[in-house]
């Protein structure tokens, strides 16, 4: 059996440039797809994908910003999870900061969905925030409290979303610099 068409580079760049394009489009459902299709592509050809992660990480992070949609958004998050884990954060470079900030405004949103993909996306974040350390522990104290609310979402599915442990019980509140 022969590999799916995105899997082969000459067919890649065409299918990259049209979810790119309807990653804009004026209908939601349609933005959800393209959205969801980059993190499908992400998940099927990494290192393919890679080369293209400027674009892709331009088009996830704008999807965040869409507010009037929340399954964008939501499926924004989901696909950003998928790039986090392929490329860490030193991959990412200054977008992880980005990334980490635009997913607190999500914690605790209305929508199930919202507040799913946002702690899904944030356990990510964790996971691989070695490189960012100092600057993902200052982030998960300033969201404490939506942390902790998050152990008693009415949502089952949202609730049991969890951050590696390791990594939690290892942030510590960051020290005041002595002046």
């Amino acid at each position: 059996m022969k590999d799916p068409p995105v899997m082969e580079k000459k067919f890649l760049e065409s299918v990259l440039g049209v979810l790119v394009e309807k990653s804009q489009h004026g209908i939601g459902a349609v933005r959800q797809m393209a959205v969801r299709g980059l993190g499908n592509a992400i998940r099927g050809a990494p290192k393919e994908v890679h080369k293209h992660k400027a674009a892709i990480l331009e088009v996830l992070q704008r999807g965040l910003e869409n507010t009037t949609c929340p399954v964008v958004a939501a499926e924004s998050m989901l696909a950003l999870a998928e790039v986090v884990r392929k490329l860490k954060a030193e991959g990412l470079g200054s977008a992880f900061k980005d990334i980490a900030r635009s997913t607190k405004m999500f914690l605790e949103a209305e929508p199930d969905v919202l507040r799913f993909s946002a702690f899904s996306l944030y356990a990510v974040l964790a996971s691989s925030a070695s490189g960012k350390r100092s600057f993902f522990t200052r982030e998960v104290w300033e969201t404490w409290v939506s942390l902790l609310l998050h152990l008693r979402d009415p949502d089952p599915e949202v609730s049991n979303v969890r951050a590696p442990r390791s990594y939690l019980q290892n942030c510590r509140k960051p020290q005041k610099a002595a002046w």
